[in-house]
């Protein structure tokens, strides 16, 4: 029973940290939405009440009277009603169907998640080092929140990461072609993964021989 009451309870913590979604109210009146540009958060949702008489309203998501299929209102008559979820971020226009040269509208949505962008600054792509040897390979990491770390990979085997910024690890390379990518992970646990990198490690060229040139050789006449 205890267990219970501690599982409940940390799942209640948990919902109280989860912002409540809002639902935002738009009219059709005068021929027109207002307002006619709304702003809201991810997991927001936008009711649109019709209250025109004697004609019909439709919220339709797209541009120039052309629906991009996101949502479609059907048409609605005075007291009727329409509501959308919107579920990630961006800028939505929409339109009434039958009067779309001037009756139109955009739903601005912000929040949400954005993955973490990550870049390989060292070693450049295309690169050649004598080797084996140890490279460092140094990364650039942003993120909307934070980033929470930065793996280094040589191919599909990871050599390392990071969790401070500026983002690196000393890895040992064998002679051969490498693939070096880097992948960073931020503070909700979405990651993301760089451009590849390729590199090659040669052998050094063999020491050369100092060559013997110009010998005279000294004669002598025996009387």
């Amino acid at each position: 029973m205890k267990n219970r009451t501690l599982i409940c309870l940390v799942l209640i913590a948990g919902l109280s940290n989860v912002p409540a979604a809002t639902t935002h109210n738009v009219d059709m009146i005068n021929f027109t939405f207002s307002p006619a540009n709304a702003s809201i958060q991810v997991a927001d949702t936008v009711r649109w009440t019709q209250r025109d008489a004697l004609t019909s309203h439709t919220s339709t998501s797209g541009e120039d009277g052309l629906g991009n299929g996101m949502w479609d209102s059907g048409l609605l008559n005075q007291g009727a009603t329409f509501s959308h979820t919107f579920s990630s971020a961006g800028s939505f226009p929409y339109f009434c169907g039958p009067h779309f040269t001037t009756m139109i509208g955009s739903v601005t949505v912000s929040g949400g998640n954005t993955p973490p962008t990550v870049m390989i600054t060292s070693p450049t792509g295309g690169t050649s080092f004598f080797g084996p040897t140890n490279l460092t390979i140094q990364a650039n990491a942003t993120d909307d929140g934070s980033v929470a770390r930065v793996q280094f990979f040589d191919g599909a085997t990871s050599v390392g990461f990071d969790a401070s910024s500026p983002y690196s690890n000393v890895t040992h390379f064998a002679v051969g072609n490498h693939t070096l990518t880097a992948v960073a992970t931020d503070n909700l646990g979405v990651r993301a993964t760089s451009a590849p990198v390729n590199i090659t490690i040669s052998s050094p060229p063999p020491p050369t021989q100092a060559g013997i040139t110009n010998i005279t050789v000294a004669t002598s006449n025996v009387f």
